[in-house]
């Protein structure tokens, strides 16, 4: 199973991106765990607007890890994909 199962349009695709909105879904101000953010100042998928919106919402600690030459979930060609993989195995001290 696809997330875009029978989307065959652009416009299809951003409605489909719409109803996948944190913010659309009035999740964004939910009760969360604690959670590290791994993420890429040059990512071209998830903007950093975005990013900075699920920091800075909420009442519940969060971290970030930004590469600032990263793309998608932080690698470059300074940091490759097996180190942000490991990155993700790393949890917050509670």
């Amino acid at each position: 199973m696809f997330v875009f199962d029978g989307v065959r349009t652009l416009d299809e695709l951003a409605v489909e991106f719409s109803r996948m909105s944190l913010v659309n879904q009035n999740l964004i101000t939910k009760p969360t765990t604690r959670m590290l953010v791994i993420a890429g100042a040059l990512d071209t998928q998830v903007p950093f607007a975005d990013i900075n919106l699920l920091l800075t919402t909420g009442d519940v600690p969060k971290e970030a890890w930004i590469n600032p030459k990263g793309g998608h979930l932080g690698p470059s060609t300074s940091l490759p994909l097996a180190v942000c993989r490991a990155c993700t195995k790393l949890r917050p001290t509670l």
